[in-house]
């Protein structure tokens, strides 16, 4: 019984979140499908983008927001946060790519197995936690790609 309701009320908390962030509160408003919300050197960074990354923050901070009395602000506050972020590791890959600093598709792979040996789970398990994250394989090469890359920057 308490699991049941422990269950429903972090589905009630995560639908309140997806609303603050999709500013769906029946507004009656044209929502916007995908916008510019920065731009770092040649590269754009999406509300799409935005959006789907601070869900993953938020959703790792889920207990310490359940006590939160401002949630909507707490969320921008985290949004922007998340901007900044990602500007930031935007601005250190272009730094790394004009550096030289390279990351091969190998090097991505064995990280990618370092994770799953460290983790104990085979193939199909990964394959299963990426969909669970709505990750597909190619957005997951890229995000160890990026980090690689950021990592690299700042061994030199």
């Amino acid at each position: 019984m308490y699991s049941a309701i422990k269950t429903e009320t972090a589905l009630l908390f995560i639908g309140m979140i997806a609303l603050v962030l999709t500013g769906s509160l029946g507004t009656g408003e044209a929502v916007i499908a995908d916008r510019i919300v920065a731009r770092v050197n040649n590269d754009i960074i999406t509300l799409s983008e935005l959006k789907e990354t601070t869900a993953e923050v938020l959703a790792r901070m889920e207990d310490n927001l359940q006590e939160e009395k401002d949630l909507a602000q707490k969320v921008q506050e985290i949004e922007k946060q998340v901007l900044d972020k990602l500007v930031e590791n935007r601005l250190i890959i272009f730094h790394a790519k004009n550096m030289g600093i390279a990351v091969t598709e190998e090097e991505i792979t064995k990280m990618i197995e370092d994770v799953k040996k460290q983790n104990s789970v085979d193939d199909l398990q990964f394959q299963r936690l990426l969909k669970k994250e709505d990750l597909t394989q190619e957005d997951y090469r890229k995000k160890i790609k990026e980090q690689l890359l950021v990592s690299r920057t700042f061994q030199l």
